[in-house]
C-alpha cells in the first residue's frame, strides 16, 4: 500500500491542455474518485499515474518513489479497464496467473495467490471457465482479482462498471467498496457517474476542462460546492442569479423573486437550492415565508418524486419529495401549491 502524490501534473497535446497543473495528495489506503464529464482529463490523469501516458510536465510519486519516468511494469500498480481486457483463450485461473508468471513466481506460489484472490472475489468455483462463459459482473470480478494478485501498491479503476446494467452495477460497486475496505489498498477510480462516485469514494476530485474544481468528501462537495459547475454536475440544483441585500439576509433575483438567506455576502451573486431542501404544502397557507405557484409536472422516480413548480415570478423549481410522504398523493398537475425555501438551503456558488 502507498500514498500517491501528483505535483503540477500536466499533459498537453499541441495547444490543448488535457490535464492542467494538478496538485494532489492521496493518502495510503484512501479510496479516491476522479469525477467529471467526458473530456475533463480524469482518464488521462489515471493513465499518467499508471505510466500509460507520459506527462508533459510535473511529477508522480508513489510511496517515496518518483515514478514519473518509470515504466508501467515497474510501478507495481494494478489496473482494471472499462472493457475488462481478459484473455478470451485463457481460463479464469490462467487469466489471473498470467501476471504472476511474468514475475517469474513458482507454480506453488501462483496457485496460492490465485486461490486467495478468487476467494476474495467469491469466484472459487469458476476458475476453469473461460471469459465467454461468465456474466459481465463475473468478468469484472476476474479483472479485479487479476489486478490484486500481484499485490499492487495502488489499484486503478478506469470506469470499471460502465458496461454493466444498472442493477448489476449497484451490486458490483458495493463489492468493490467492501473489498477495498477489507484490503486497505490505495484505490483511484475514474467515473462520470455521480451516484457511483458519491457512494464509493472517501473523497471526490471534480475535474472540468483539465482543471481541478474541488476536492472533498462526498457530503461536503454535495452540500457546499465550490462553484456553479460542481453544483450543476453533482446532483440536481435550482439556480438563481441576483443581488444580495446589504444586511446579507436576502437575495432579490433577476425575476424579482425575494429569497431569505443567512450570512450572504452583499452584491451580485449566484445561489443554488437543492430540490430536496424545498418544502411543499398543498394546503396553501398564507404565511409570510411561503411562495406560491402551480404544479406543471410530476416525475415519479420510485422512492422519490420530482415536482416541477412554476412560481408567480415565472421561475420554475424542481422540488424532490419522498414518495411515502402522506401529502404526496395530493400533489397533482395544474394545482396551486405553497413553497417554502429554508434560509439555510440557499448556498452561494459564485
Amino acid at each position: 500500500m502507498a500514498k500517491v502524490q501528483l505535483r503540477e501534473l500536466r499533459k498537453t497535446y499541441g495547444d490543448f491542455a488535457a490535464v492542467d497543473s494538478i496538485d494532489l495528495d492521496i493518502s495510503d489506503g484512501e479510496f479516491l474518485v476522479f469525477l467529471g464529464p467526458s473530456g475533463c482529463g480524469k482518464t488521462t490523469t489515471l493513465r499518467m499515474i499508471a505510466g500509460l501516458v507520459e506527462p508533459s510536465s510535473g511529477r508522480i510519486l508513489i510511496g517515496d518513489r518518483d515514478v514519473t519516468e518509470t515504466p508501467v511494469h515497474q510501478r507495481n500498480i494494478g489496473i482494471v479497464f472499462q472493457n475488462y481486457a481478459l484473455f478470451p483463450h485463457l481460463t479464469v485461473y490462467e487469466n489471473i496467473a498470467y501476471g504472476l508468471r511474468r514475475r517469474r513466481l513458482g507454480e506453488g506460489a501462483i496457485r496460492k495467490k490465485v486461490a486467495d484472490v478468487l476467494s476474495l472475489v467469491q469466484m472459487e468455483d469458476l476458475s476453469e471457465r473461460y471469459p465467454k462463459a461468465l456474466s459481465g459482473g463475473q468478468q469484472q470480478r476476474v479483472a479485479i482479482a487479476r489486478a490484486l494478485a500481484i499485490e499492487p501498491d495502488v489499484l486503478l479503476l478506469d470506469e470499471p462498471l460502465s458496461s454493466l446494467d444498472a442493477k448489476l452495477r449497484l451490486g458490483v460497486r458495493r463489492q468493490i467498496r467492501e473489498l477495498q475496505h477489507k484490503l486497505g489498498i490505495t484505490t483511484i477510480l475514474v467515473t462520470h457517474d455521480q451516484d457511483e462516485a458519491m457512494s464509493m469514494g472517501d473523497r471526490l476530485v471534480v475535474l472540468s476542462a483539465g482543471k481541478l474544481q474541488q476536492i472533498g468528501e462526498p457530503r461536503e462537495v454535495y452540500r457546499a460546492p465550490a462553484n456553479r459547475f460542481v453544483a450543476d454536475f453533482i446532483g440536481t440544483a435550482n439556480f438563481f442569479s441576483g443581488t444580495v441585500a446589504q444586511d446579507g439576509r436576502s437575495i432579490t433575483t433577476q425575476s424579482g423573486l425575494q429569497l431569505v438567506g443567512a450570512n450572504l455576502a452583499p452584491g451580485a451573486t449566484d445561489v443554488m437550492v437543492r430540490p430536496e431542501a424545498i418544502k411543499l404544502s398543498t394546503t396553501v397557507p398564507k404565511g409570510r415565508d411561503e411562495l406560491y405557484g402551480d404544479v406543471i409536472d410530476i416525475s415519479y422516480l420510485g422512492p422519490v418524486a420530482d415536482v416541477f413548480v412554476r412560481l408567480q415570478s415565472s421561475d420554475v423549481l424542481t422540488v424532490r419529495v419522498d414518495s411515502l410522504w402522506a401529502d404526496a398523493a395530493n400533489i397533482v398537475a395544474h394545482s396551486e401549491i405553497a413553497v417554502r425555501i429554508p434560509e439555510e438551503a440557499i448556498v452561494v456558488v459564485s
